[in-house]
């Protein structure tokens, strides 16, 4: 399974149909190939405003995931259909896939998304008030990063790690 951002809107498609995920005058463009070699292209709406733009894989699966503007999609491939994320208020701010391919995270302003292979999405709240989770780095079964809250009067950003098989956010502070 591959997927690719399209940086221009093509003149033209050949033996590619266009999925939308929502509407918009503002459109963010991947091509996405499956194990047949089939390709079409999803058109994702973006507001128009600065945000993260990012297409994630899971290898041989057939679900991606796909930032436009901060808007987070998951993309089963094979299948052809797109659905949301996060819901109209969460925008995603950084995102990253494990070494081993098996998970895709996502940090928003104050949660973590984790998307399996299998599309399964859950969601991770800290019983403290977050201003922004910043993902960093990955391996197969753990992400690490900083976040930005008040517990610390915001002096510095706190590193933080979630265990991904567990679900479980380990902040340092």
């Amino acid at each position: 399974m591959s997927a690719k951002i399209i940086r221009r809107k093509p003149k033209y498609r050949l033996n590619s149909d266009i999925k939308y995920a929502e509407g918009g005058k503002n459109s963010f463009l991947v091509e996405f190939k499956g194990k047949r070699r089939q390709a079409w292209i999803g058109q994702f709406e973006t507001d128009g405003e600065n945000g993260l733009y990012k297409v994630l894989t899971y290898g041989d699966e057939p679900f991606g995931v796909v930032i436009a503007g901060g808007k987070g999609y998951l993309v089963n491939i094979e299948k052809q259909e797109i659905r949301g994320i996060t819901g109209d208020k969460r925008r995603i701010i950084s995102a990253i896939n494990t070494s081993d391919q098996k998970y895709c995270v996502a940090g928003t302003k104050d949660n973590i998304y984790v998307i399996d292979k299998e599309g399964n999405i859950r969601e991770i709240i800290p019983d403290f008030e977050v201003e922004g989770f910043y993902l960093e780095k990955s391996n197969s079964n753990t992400v690490s990063g900083m976040l930005e809250s008040d517990i610390n009067m915001f002096e510095k950003e706190i590193p933080f790690m979630v265990d991904l098989e567990k679900q479980i956010l380990h902040v340092d502070y």
